[in-house]
């Protein structure tokens, strides 16, 4: 999606999504598909079902009509859930998730995986495991965390081979 689009609309639809109490993670425009998907991602402290999506979706359609000359193209709203994997839209995201593993996959089309070292305006330290990369924000074409599962202690039981009386 075109940046100027990008930074006229997603300010708009935040408030429209805040107002229903939920949180605009962020937006996106899929042109590989057809028809054209306008992704808007929310979240709530308790969680998104589809109820929630489904009332985002008609509230925010009926505003998108309204205002339907700021997007010059033909669309179909799509309204989910950020989910375990969430995308990471902005430098906020990218502060708030310090810690975390995310996929970054570069302008180049080249992707990697890592923990977030550290985070500013400016700049992401991330830890490979082979390395630590730092990058600016234009580099990055998208990013999401990844979910891993934590391993835990395999449980045993051992029999108790008390001698009978």
């Amino acid at each position: 999606m075109d940046k100027e689009i990008y930074a006229k609309i997603c300010p708009m639809l935040s408030s429209c999504v805040e107002s229903l109490g939920f949180s605009c993670i962020g937006l996106e425009f899929v042109q590989d598909e057809d028809p054209n998907i306008l992704r808007l991602y929310i979240d709530n402290e308790k969680g998104i079902d589809l109820l929630d999506c489904e009332s985002v979706s008609r509230v925010v359609s009926q505003y998108l009509d309204t205002v339907e000359d700021i997007l010059p193209f033909h669309y179909l709203l799509e309204v989910t859930s950020a989910g375990l994997e969430r995308p990471l839209f902005n430098k906020q995201d990218f502060i708030d998730y310090i810690g975390q593993n995310i996929e970054v996959i570069f302008n180049s089309q080249k992707s990697v995986v890592g923990k977030i070292i550290d985070a500013d305006n400016s700049l992401i330290r991330l830890d490979t495991k082979s390395k630590i990369l730092e990058f600016s924000y234009d580099k990055i074409k998208s990013a999401h965390l990844v979910f891993t599962v934590e391993k835990c202690e395999k449980k045993t039981f051992k029999k108790n081979h008390r001698k009978k009386k």
